[in-house]
């Protein structure tokens, strides 16, 4: 009999690498913008997006070693407004600030003529601004308001419970409660010895 042959099962690792983001925005100067940049499958959307990717990220690689590279993100009107992500390698080197990575695209366009291989750009376009760095942040007076209604509406239910136990709204009642003085006055007791005086406030 012949021995049946043996497949070893292969065993595949995959590694997660952590990443950092910094945002990236700019114009596209001699591109128009149509519908079709609004569908990421459409082919003017792919064409544009590769060709976009594959300029900026020899520009970021070249300046931080750990940059994993460009990915754009969103193509919006005016002529075309790009939106990208420069990933970076989280532990493998400082991160960039948004500072630096809009001049390193500014950096590198000024000695072409502004310049992204075939596509125009407006440089002074270029910026990266983290949405949680927008000045519609939520103000710290607002917060202090809203903690502040709500220990509110928490200490509501504590002191209705402490109103009860101590009686306080009966004791209350009664404090805050007017007599008449003639409900005081024994009915037995004759009231003809009461003198009563008049003012004449005419002259």
């Amino acid at each position: 009999t012949s021995a049946r042959p043996t497949t070893a099962a292969s065993s595949t690792t995959t590694t997660t690498v952590a990443t950092v983001t910094r945002p990236l925005t700019f114009k596209v100067l001699n591109k128009d913008y149509n519908n079709s940049l609004a569908s990421p499958t459409s082919d003017y959307y792919k064409g544009l997006k590769s060709e976009t990717e594959n300029a900026l990220t020899p520009i970021y690689k070249k300046q931080f070693h750990n940059c994993i590279g460009a990915e754009v993100t969103a193509f919006s009107k005016g002529s075309v407004i790009v939106d990208a992500d420069i990933k970076f390698q989280s532990g493998a080197g400082v991160i960039p600030s948004n500072e630096q990575i809009a001049d390193a695209l500014r950096s590198d366009v000024s000695t072409t003529g502004d310049m992204l291989n075939a596509l125009q750009l407006d440089s002074t376009s270029i910026q990266s601004v983290s949405t949680t760095n927008s000045s519609s942040t939520f103000p710290d007076y607002a917060i202090a308001i809203i903690v502040m209604g709500i220990l509110a509406i928490l200490m509501i239910p504590i002191l209705i419970f402490l109103a009860l136990k101590t009686n306080v709204c009966r004791k209350l009642g009664r404090a805050l409660s007017l007599k008449s003085p003639y409900n005081e006055i024994d009915p037995s007791v004759s009231v003809q010895g009461w003198r009563t005086h008049s003012y004449d406030l005419t002259e």
